[in-house]
């Protein structure tokens, strides 16, 4: 009896294994089609690019009549696309600068060049409830008043029916009308369609037959969505908030009240106690969050030209291959589309200006959702504003230092003439840049309420994976410096937030007090919303486990930092929540050097111990370990080039001289 009972839960447990795998498989396919995805399927009636045939090793094949065309095309080409999307000649990553009409930041999105006159097709059958999203729009980097008016038709043919209507028509004049300057958006109810097995048609052309400028119009983001099976799943929200020490947010323990907001999602969500960044600095670490890979195996190093490979999988095409909208609002610089940050992204924005205020950020960021209402979607939210100049906006700039009278501000001279002995300052001072940075946290952490009230108040909230973190802290004296990163792997430089909130989801006020690091977040994830991957180049672990009170089988005690840097001084560390070891490498002098601190009893690490323990020595031996596999990484750095809009931007926040 025991027995029959034993293989019939078996039998159940089978059945619903089956189920939900057919049940995953069909949301991944059936809730969102993509036309940029399925060129196979695509036919071209005409275009005026000659050779429209696949792109072979991604290189460009197709002869263009226009050569001014040609140069713009190839300017903006991005032939990183999604992994298993075929390399064709009339799709690429566009992207548009700002303009007094398509908002404010550059703008990179999936296009299907369409210069007039270009007319394609694509045959399908209609489910149920089904909506085509789209947009369009004519860019160009110089307008000309001798740009021509082009008309962007779309039509349905039912063949059964043996009939053809429009079901879209717009006409755009950008040579002459500046607010038909940016990419419009549109969407239309294919519901009439039901069942039926239609051909839809997008076509481009000029309104006047004699004009022959060869404006670049394209289509954006042509979808079909099956809102049916969209709403199924979790939609998620990633938020970077750039340069937070974790010691600086109150649901950490500190005593100022910086994070409000923060701190009540803490209470109702779980709390990493001890989360390792994998770089102190903006663009490795960022990297590695998006990667789940330490910066010595994406390669994507500070400020270089260099580019991520388009081998590795990034959280962002994970989502986008399973059926998510994916949509990315930065503050560029350090996360530039030149870096490859843009890869498995629909949109991907870049504020241009990136230290104003995160409420701008916000708005854009609930546009997106409100547009979006009927798909799953995965959002990257990332803002500078803790990051040095130190300008929070009233009353955030004197909320934590009414009284100070003095003379020193937040501005990137005042810092570099106080980190160059230029300037002497007292404690009082330094107090003073403290409470501005902790201002500008606080003016975040109230824009970040606007976005949290709007979820809650459209009950989206309860649907809605909420993850907060950061990319890397801040230092104010405990090592010389004050008022900037990058230099050293010490604490206030790598331990960062580690925030997750889904109401019904997790256990509220859960604090985990075991180590893990930045780049366990894309797994965890990417198991919480039930995206398996078989990449075994991932090197964080989720820790959904340990959530649940189980050892994680991925799970290491150890956490390792690395400073990839540009000047001939490498450091690496290793850490435990108990001791930390940091390597030195300077090039310059050939000196190299092994620091040892007990965190226990030395938790500002200011003490260096000698190796004289088996532990101790054991950790070296790990340290050497990593380095050597860094050396034999199989993966191969792609050079880019950084355009002047991103070279200003890393000057603005100080990276650049």
């Amino acid at each position: 009896m025991q027995k029959r009972r034993c293989l019939y839960t078996i039998f159940i447990l089978l059945i619903g294994l089956f189920f939900m795998q057919n049940c995953q498989k069909r949301l991944k396919t059936g809730s969102i089609f993509r036309l940029i995805d399925h060129f196979d399927r695509i036919e071209f009636i005409q275009t005026p690019l000659n050779n429209i045939s696949v792109a072979k090793n991604g290189s460009w094949v197709s002869s263009i009549c226009n050569q001014n065309l040609k140069e713009m095309i190839i300017k903006n080409m991005n032939q990183d696309y999604v992994k298993g999307s075929p390399i064709h000649p009339l799709k690429l990553k566009f992207t548009k600068g700002p303009s007094p009409h398509s908002g404010k930041g550059r703008r990179t999105k999936n296009v299907i060049l369409s210069p007039p006159t270009t007319e394609f097709s694509v045959t399908l059958k209609i489910d149920r409830n089904s909506i085509l999203k789209f947009g369009y729009g004519v860019i160009n980097e110089i307008w000309e008043d001798t740009c021509g008016k082009v008309r962007f038709d779309i039509s349905v043919e039912q063949p059964k029916k043996k009939s053809s209507q429009y079901i879209f028509q717009d006409e755009l004049n950008p040579g002459i009308k500046q607010k038909h300057r940016k990419w419009f958006e549109s969407e239309i109810d294919l519901g009439k369609f039901e069942g039926q097995k239609i051909k839809l048609i997008f076509k481009t052309s000029y309104v006047k037959k004699e004009e022959r400028n060869y404006c670049l119009s394209v289509w954006v983001n042509p979808v079909i969505i099956n809102p049916s099976f969209s709403n199924e799943r979790l939609n998620v929200i990633l938020i970077s908030v750039d340069t937070v020490r974790s010691d600086h947010l109150g649901c950490y323990g500190y005593s100022r009240e910086t994070s409000p907001l923060i701190d009540s999602i803490a209470r109702r969500g779980i709390l990493f106690r001890n989360t390792v960044s994998q770089a102190p600095y903006t663009l490795s670490s960022h990297m590695s969050l998006l990667t789940s890979k330490y910066p010595s195996f994406h390669k994507v190093n500070y400020i270089k030209e260099s580019r991520l490979d388009s081998q590795i999988n990034t959280l962002a095409e994970y989502f986008y291959n399973y059926g998510y909208r994916t949509y990315a609002i930065t503050g560029g610089g350090q996360l530039s589309s030149d870096y490859g940050f843009a890869e498995g992204f629909e949109t991907y924005i870049e504020f241009t200006t990136p230290l104003k205020d995160a409420i701008q950020k916000v708005q854009e960021t609930i546009n997106f959702i409100m547009t979006h209402q009927e798909s799953s979607w995965f959002i990257f939210f990332h803002t500078y504003k803790p990051h040095a100049p130190y300008t929070p906006l009233s009353p955030y700039d004197k909320m934590f230092d009414p009284n100070y009278k003095g003379d020193v501000n937040g501005s990137l001279d005042t810092i570099n003439a106080i980190n160059s002995k230029k300037l002497h300052v007292i404690q009082r001072d330094i107090d003073h840049i403290v409470s501005l940075y902790d201002g500008e946290i606080r003016e975040t952490d109230a824009a970040l309420k606007i976005l949290f009230n709007y979820l809650e108040k459209n009950k989206l909230h309860k649907r809605t994976l909420i993850v907060i973190t950061s990319d890397h802290g801040e230092e104010f004296g405990e090592h010389g410096k004050v008022g900037i990163h990058s230099h050293t792997l010490f604490d206030e430089l790598i331990l960062v937030p580690f925030i997750l909130y889904c109401p019904g989801v997790f256990p509220e006020g859960k604090i985990i007090k075991e180590q893990v690091q930045s780049i366990d977040i894309m797994p965890t994830i990417l198991d919480l919303v039930g995206i398996k991957t078989k990449d075994n180049t991932i090197q964080g672990a989720s820790q959904i486990p340990l959530i649940n009170k189980i050892k994680p089988k991925r799970h290491s005690s150890y956490a390792y930092s690395e400073r990839l840097a540009l000047d001939n001084y490498f450091l690496t560390s290793l850490r435990t929540t108990n001791f930390k070891h940091i390597f030195e490498d300077n090039k310059n002098t050939k000196n190299i050097s092994l620091y040892y601190f007990d965190l226990q009893n030395d938790p500002r690490e200011h003490y260096k111990l000698n190796l004289t323990d088996g532990k101790a020595r054991e950790f070296f031996s790990q340290i050497q370990f990593l380095i050597e596999e860094r050396k034999i990484a199989s993966m191969v750095q792609k050079k880019g080039k950084l355009d002047e809009k991103t070279i200003e931007i890393l000057r603005t926040l100080g990276y650049i001289k």
